[in-house]
């Protein structure tokens, strides 16, 4: 068993490993032969497969916060003394719903997404990053029936694969969807027999389902039967079958809990209460210890990285942390532990420097992030040491970063404690009128609300956007509950002192993905954002579109929203600049089976009244995309699997030969890129994982059009 103080000192070692191979980069050193010899040590795991049972809906308090454990008999009187049991164990990012609670397990990423599955039909939703099951048949060459989902909730229907482009439906798991918790075991028992899977996702639905049918005595008679069916596969399927028997890992948790009274009671969730974000987790195996209990509060997103590390196979685009506890015995899964993770990078060219604003993970504490915002001088992307912007002790996500003359204004999504019962979501503000050399304190521009029992509808706050024009900022993020969907725009004219807000309900399903440019004045706003929406072709199926908004008098009345794409498959991240009367308009797009993304571009030349149809951009194979006006020419910069690609066009239409900032040639993995112009100089930040240490960096090059030779390159400390 790895005892505290020992994992304390392994981390400390790993981030002065960190330290020397970031110094051995930087002075030409090759390190990666010497951490492969490390990551190559055998591995000391009995561990062969592993089975995630996950009862939806359970909440702790009528689980393992129960003093009596009543309605658990069997999980805490048998099982527990077997395994290691988290007391802390939560779901804790935005929305507690089935769909995005899953993702997050098996992806070891928030997911701010809708239920894939409501009263109107399916939404075509799945992860942007590749799932346990994909790492697992690319990483090993397993078949697909090596790895299954046997679940009672349609909400999985589009769990099997994601969406990420090096891994996708070819490294799919089997699905099967529908049936009670008897049911799902049975099925559970009979591909066990068939197929001898190793790692196998088990969702029972019942006590759910009974929770929201508002009757308490068949919600915990469905606790209880979901506790017999736990036992039953730890006790039968695995320990009397010789194959699984002394081989194979069972972690038993739940998507998300339910509302405590007061807000809402049982019967419903989704919302921020501690009652819906409290789950617990119980893990069993042969190298697992027994009767542990651990105190630490750790999350969902922990379970992929931990999964991988169970079965040995990496899994790169994780955020969380391998849950170290569950190991008696130090192993190769250390070097995954603690990854150092910077992402989302944001970059402007504001005076004479380069500013760049992420976000990066306490690599101590997977649930901690902190907002950061940096500077280089022009010519030599030698960058500042980091400044951090925030003061929460919780989640920071998805920085956005803005000028304006002599002003930077950067703004983010935090989630910070409140009070007893959980953490509230916010947009927070701050500004600099010095181009960065002081800032003004904190701003909350608005809050989420949590539920009650009057109205169990919490409203909760997306990642947000800004955008600015000489003294006038705006912030554009998404204010999502149950029912209803909208935007939240607020506006300042006085430089973000004083600010109005207008929330802008159009019907919306589930908005986001927010970009957004001002044309000629201030008080002329495009934003644009992805939805779901039906396609051509698609009865009950809806899948992610880009939509247009525009207000023409700063906000006092709004055109409809225009849709812009209307093809099966997702439509995602679309992008928008202003440069010499036109206005281009960018995204991303890929087919319902999971087809090769393609850069989509429309144009408009009457301030976004009427727009060109669609057209792919030539070489334009990728996705994420970002652009910027600046020297007289629209600069593209996008993510493709062979790394990172910059194009220009003087007129939207005509466009320069894609070249590459960055490449994945040498085995990284290249994201997210943030394209700023300014000065008559161009520049591409992205997000880049390390090869050798499993970290991702936030990494920064200088674009040229034709050539890629002698382009300058750093890595942000």
């Amino acid at each position: 068993m790895i005892s505290r103080g020992n994992r304390s000192r392994i981390q400390a070692g790993k981030r002065i490993l960190s330290i020397l191979q970031l110094l051995a980069l930087l002075g030409g050193v090759t390190w990666s032969a010497t951490r492969q010899s490390a990551a190559a040590e055998p591995a000391l795991l009995q561990t062969q497969n592993v089975i995630l049972v996950v009862i939806d809906g359970l909440r702790h308090s009528e689980a393992f916060g129960d003093s009596t454990h009543q309605y658990i008999p069997r999980m805490w009187n048998e099982l527990r003394p077997q395994g290691t049991l988290y007391t802390e164990f939560y779901n804790d990012f935005g929305t507690t719903y089935t769909a995005p609670g899953h993702l997050a397990m098996i992806t070891g990423r928030w997911h701010q997404l809708p239920n894939v599955v409501n009263m109107a039909g399916t939404f075509d939703v799945r992860s942007t990053v590749p799932t346990v099951f994909e790492y697992f048949r690319k990483s090993t060459g397993a078949d697909q029936a090596s790895a299954w989902i046997i679940a009672g909730k349609h909400h999985l229907v589009k769990s099997d694969w994601s969406l990420e482009p090096s891994y996708g439906p070819a490294y799919r798991a089997n699905l099967m969807i529908g049936g009670s918790d008897s049911l799902i075991v049975s099925e559970l028992e009979e591909v066990l027999q068939r197929d001898r899977p190793r790692l196998v996702l088990v969702n029972l639905a019942d006590v759910d389902s009974y929770g929201h049918k508002a009757i308490w005595d068949d919600y915990t008679a469905a606790i209880q039967t979901a506790d017999a069916l736990v036992a039953k596969i730890w006790l039968e399927l695995i320990q009397e079958d010789p194959h699984y028997r002394d081989a194979t890992t069972l972690l038993v948790t739940s998507d998300h809990g339910r509302h405590l009274s007061g807000y809402g009671d049982f019967i419903n969730h989704g919302g921020m209460c501690s009652g819906d974000r409290h789950v617990s987790l119980l893990a069993l195996g042969p190298d697992t210890p027994s009767g542990h209990v651990v105190s630490e509060r750790r999350y969902l997103i922990d379970l992929a990285p931990s999964i991988g590390a169970f079965l040995g196979f990496p899994t790169p685009f994780t955020q969380g942390q391998v849950l170290a506890e569950l190991f008696t015995q130090p192993g190769p899964f250390l070097e995954s532990e603690s990854r150092i993770h910077q992402h989302d990078p944001q970059a402007v060219v504001a005076g004479d420097r380069l500013w760049v604003a992420f976000a990066a993970n306490d690599s101590s504490d997977t649930g901690n992030g902190r907002a950061f915002v940096m500077s280089s001088t022009l010519d030599s992307i030698a960058f500042s040491a980091p400044l951090r912007l925030d003061t929460s002790p919780r989640w920071i996500h998805r920085p956005t970063l803005v000028s304006s003359q002599e002003d930077l204004f950067v703004a983010w999504s935090d989630h910070r404690p409140l009070d007893e019962l959980g953490d509230n979501w916010s947009v927070v503000f701050r500004h600099s009128g010095d181009v960065g050399a002081n800032w003004d304190s904190e701003m909350v521009l608005a809050g989420s609300r949590y539920e009650t029992d009057e109205n169990d509808l919490a409203d909760i706050l997306a990642f947000p956007h800004l955008v600015a024009k000489e003294s006038t900022v705006v912030s554009i993020t998404g204010s999502y509950n149950r029912d209803i969907r909208r935007i939240l725009v607020d506006r300042s004219i006085d430089g973000g002192v004083s600010w109005q807000s207008r929330m802008l309900a159009f019907g919306t399903s589930f908005p986001k993905d927010f970009n957004s440019v001002m044309l000629d004045h201030p008080r002329q706003l495009v934003i644009t954002f992805s939805d779901l929406a039906q396609s051509v072709g698609q009865d009950s199926v809806s899948d992610w579109e880009v939509f247009l908004l525009r207000t023409l008098d700063g906000g006092l009345t709004w055109d409809e929203p225009s849709r812009m794409s209307d093809a099966p498959g997702p439509d995602r991240w679309p992008v928008v600049a202003w440069g010499n009367g036109t206005l281009l308009l960018v995204w991303a797009s890929s087919g319902p089976d999971g087809g090769p993304w393609q850069i989509k571009v429309r144009l408009s030349a009457d301030y976004g009244s009427d727009f060109s149809p669609v057209w792919d951009l030539p070489g334009g194979a990728g996705w994420q995309p970002s652009v910027a006006w600046g020297d007289g020419r629209f600069w593209l910069a996008w993510a493709a699997e062979s790394g990172i690609l910059v194009s220009a066009s003087s007129d939207g239409y005509v466009w320069t030969q894609p070249v590459a900032v960055a490449s994945s040639i040498d085995g990284g993995i290249q994201r997210k890129p943030s394209v700023a112009a300014g000065a008559g100089r161009t520049f591409v930040t992205w997000e880049e994982q390390i090869t050798a240490s499993g970290d991702w960096r936030v990494r920064a090059a200088e674009a040229h059009v034709g050539t890629h030779v002698g382009i300058a390159r750093a890595r942000l400390k």
